[in-house]
């Protein structure tokens, strides 16, 4: 073999040896970038997942926020129609209440009252007061034989206040006392 042959045959052979290496490293190099590719894939499906789960969250919060803020406002608006009617209904007890004052029957209702706690005191002394407005119907009122009927120094609306000193006991028949407490416990049921 002359040189030129041998250069030829060691062309070919380097020429071959370099393309198999060639070929080899692009392999390697191409194994490489689909795992690359692969873990990318990965990581962006779970950063997706964890974007989207997030995002579900803020959703899920605002909607709980927004409903909340919706049954804070009903609420609110509830409250505000109980007690515009809590004070309707009171403003016509008031009402009937003054004309209930002005008839017979409340006369017989303050003797009624009268007596109940003249008995209540048994034969202790009792001093029964009754309302400013309720003057006129002073002399129509039976005094209990174990005390005497007053004058009150303010008003209370109606009906009577009788205390028995002997045992430090007031009794509490006003009707100011009686509607506040009622109005106090009125709740409007739906």
């Amino acid at each position: 073999m002359n040189i030129n042959q041998k250069l030829e045959h060691f062309k070919e052979i380097s020429l071959q040896t370099a393309s198999q290496h060639v070929s080899e490293n692009l392999d390697k190099y191409k194994t490489s970038l689909d795992e690359i590719y692969a873990n990318h894939k990965e990581t962006g499906n779970t950063a997706s997942k964890e974007i989207i789960e997030t995002k579900k969250a803020i959703i899920k919060r605002n909607v709980k926020k927004d409903y909340s803020n919706q049954e804070t406002d009903l609420k609110r608006s509830l409250t505000s129609k109980n007690l515009y009617y809590k004070k309707k209904i009171f403003e016509e007890v008031n009402t009937l209440l003054s004309n209930y004052k002005s008839s017979p029957e409340y006369v017989d209702f303050l003797n009624k009252k009268i007596k109940d706690a003249a008995e209540f005191a048994d034969k202790e002394t009792i001093e029964i007061y009754i309302d400013p407005q309720d003057s006129e119907l002073m002399k129509s009122l039976k005094t209990p034989s174990n005390g005497s009927i007053q004058m009150n120094e303010f008003s209370f609306g109606g009906g009577i206040r009788a205390v028995i000193p002997s045992k430090n006991i007031l009794i509490d028949e006003t009707f100011n006392t009686k509607v506040s407490e009622v109005e106090e416990n009125y709740k409007i049921n739906y």
